[in-house]
């Protein structure tokens, strides 16, 4: 810059390494319940359901973040929160069995930096870090760098999505 000092670009990587182990954690829990015959399932306010490990993977996830990150904020479908616009956790979950996952992101400033969504049923991972590039695991343990598509026309391209009916 003009003081002659250079600007530091912050490095993700321990806090991609926070939410892979918050993931880990997290597959650990809802694998356990996925088999259980005594799941509890209750409906939210908005009438979607909420299962009992749903509500014990956040808690544990919040938890863990208090011990290793007790200044940032943590937003959660199950528990809440609201971002605070500095370093904000948020976790989500995906679920239509038999298959789900537990998204975990770091936004710091209103910024996405790290993203980790986590499917241990398929045993399938994918994370990402600012700087750092996107990755993926399958089933045999092999990681390989993520690519944007070589297809360079919308004619050509594959496109899934949610009919956004179902949201309402």
């Amino acid at each position: 810059d003009e003081h002659g000092t250079i600007s530091r670009v912050p490095d993700w990587q321990d806090d991609l390494r926070v939410a892979l182990d918050l993931a880990d954690r997290a597959d650990r829990l809802t694998l356990d319940r996925f088999a259980s015959t005594d799941l509890r399932v209750d409906r939210k306010p908005d009438r979607t359901p909420v299962t009992d490990a749903d509500l014990r993977v956040e808690d544990e996830v919040r938890a863990r973040l208090a011990d290793l990150r007790p200044s940032d904020t943590v937003v959660g479908e199950e528990r809440g929160g609201g971002a605070s616009g500095g370093r904000d956790w948020l976790l989500d979950y995906l679920r239509r069995l038999p298959v789900w996952a537990t998204l975990i992101a770091l936004v710091a400033e209103s910024r996405p930096v790290v993203g980790v969504v986590s499917a241990p049923a398929l045993d399938r991972r994918w994370w990402a870090s600012a700087g750092g590039g996107a990755w993926t695991s399958d089933s045999n343990g092999q990681v390989r760098r993520l690519r944007v598509s070589v297809v360079g026309s919308l004619a050509d391209a594959y496109l899934s999505t949610t009919h956004l009916g179902s949201w309402s």
